[in-house]
């Protein structure tokens, strides 16, 4: 007997007219997908949203009355659903996906490229053993949308799970397990567990996130797991190096050198 596919709920957000109709009318050529709503602002949007929980959202980032990180925010932590990004430019695509975008749209984009995107999703949320991917996308939520409890468990020291989207995957690392973070130009490398995960976020970024009493800055481009530091190893007469756990080395930078020795009590 043929299992009984259950149709994604997918919302529409775009001022742009043309824009909306165009999804529209790739979505109906796709079965597997419901347009619940078609709206072109972000109060709109908001409310259906409330009203539907939709499984998927497809929005404008710049809209009339909000911006489309705007409409995420204020999205319920009990509602998880995935979402694409359409822009005109390509200025917001890194905080789109620090913001764990499934894709996003370049305007003008062909009907072929989107209805990849659409293929791509109806796989993710249909294969065999996902069933966790809403708790998932509830945990992602509640790391845009931090509740108050949240934002105390912060103030006492505690960091968050730090999420990393890979191949339509959404894990999460625990702060203990990372070892140290390097910055590679607009993107960050976070070594955690023996593997190296791209983050699309600034090293300023996680450092705001990650708990100081355990992190330390060492240079521009290093944050160092205190927990995993080896020794301190002497280059010069003035110039220090920390070796981790697993032997990798970094140059402890000058302008850093008084805050590491004090941080360590040196």
């Amino acid at each position: 007997m043929k299992q009984e596919i259950t149709p994604i709920k997918t919302i529409i957000i775009d001022a742009d007219v043309a824009a909306r109709a165009q999804v529209e009318e790739v979505l109906e050529r796709q079965p597997a997908f419901d347009i619940v709503a078609s709206v072109g602002t972000g109060a709109e949007a908001l409310a259906e949203i409330q009203r539907v929980h939709p499984d998927l959202i497809i929005l404008d980032i710049e809209l009339p009355d909000m911006s489309g990180f705007d409409v995420l925010h204020k999205i319920s932590p009990a509602i998880h659903p995935q979402f694409v990004f359409l822009s005109a430019t390509e200025n917001h695509a890194i905080k789109a996906f620090e913001y764990f975008a499934f894709d996003y749209l370049l305007k003008p984009f062909s009907n072929e490229r989107l209805q990849l995107t659409l293929i791509k999703i109806r796989e993710q949320m249909y294969q065999k053993g996902n069933e966790h991917l809403h708790e998932k996308l509830n945990a992602l939520f509640r790391y845009i949308n931090p509740s108050k409890s949240e934002h105390q468990s912060k103030a006492n020291g505690r960091s968050k799970l730090l999420p990393v989207k890979m191949s339509g995957r959404i894990y999460f690392i625990h702060p203990d397990d990372i070892e140290y973070v390097e910055a590679a130009g607009y993107y960050i490398e976070v070594f955690a567990n023996g593997k190296k995960h791209l983050l699309r976020q600034s090293l300023t970024q996680l450092d705001e996130i990650l708990n100081n009493s355990r992190f330390l800055r060492i240079h521009r481009s290093v944050i160092i797991n205190l927990n995993f530091l080896k020794e301190i190893v002497r280059d010069g007469a003035n110039d220090f190096s920390v070796r981790m756990a697993n032997d990798t080395m970094f140059k402890i930078s000058r302008s850093y050198k008084a805050e590491v020795f004090e941080k360590i009590g040196l």
